[in-house]
């Protein structure tokens, strides 16, 4: 294979010192600017404070009195019509039964609804029997299971390793 020559590339005098002046320079001081400048404090008399922290503690009660009465419109209304009558009797009852007794029936339909829907009730069992005879029963099946595994087992693994009984003719 024949190589290809490449031609080695070379730096001028001139070139080679305004490299080693670039990087043995000592680097410039960077000048960072606050983002954010601080400005001048202020001072405020004691007099003027006093009067800014009465100002926003005033206007902090009103606006929560203004709120306190706002609500205590709106409860008024919900008892008094808006032309200032008072509700009668029968349409408080009205109201009361469509607000609380029916909503209430219709939460106890839906429960009952969705407990028909995804409850699942085992049938009930017909046949009961007493304790006694269960335990016997349970008892005697789990004898008489192990009598069967017993012989099985012997028919397995002892049977074939004992030697053949003769019979004698007589």
């Amino acid at each position: 294979m024949e190589s290809e020559h490449v031609p080695e590339k070379y730096i001028s005098q001139q070139e080679l010192e305004k490299q080693i002046e670039r990087l043995t320079a000592p680097k410039k001081p960077v000048e960072v600017k606050d983002p954010f400048p601080i400005g001048e404090t202020k001072k405020i008399s004691k007099e003027e404070l006093d009067k800014m922290t009465d100002r926003l503690y005033t206007q902090s009660l009103m606006q929560k009195q203004a709120n306190l009465e706002e609500t205590e419109r709106q409860m008024y209304n919900t008892v008094h019509k808006a032309d200032g009558k008072k509700i009668t009797n029968e349409e408080l009852e009205s109201n009361i039964n469509h607000l609380y007794t029916e909503s209430l029936e219709r939460k106890k339909a839906n429960m009952e609804e969705s407990r028909k829907k995804y409850h699942y009730e085992p049938a009930p069992s017909t046949k009961k029997v007493d304790n006694k005879t269960f335990v016997q029963h349970m008892y005697d099946d789990r004898i008489e299971a192990k009598k069967k595994t017993e012989q099985k087992l012997y028919e397995k693994y002892l049977a074939p390793t004992e030697p053949k009984k003769a019979k004698a003719n007589p």
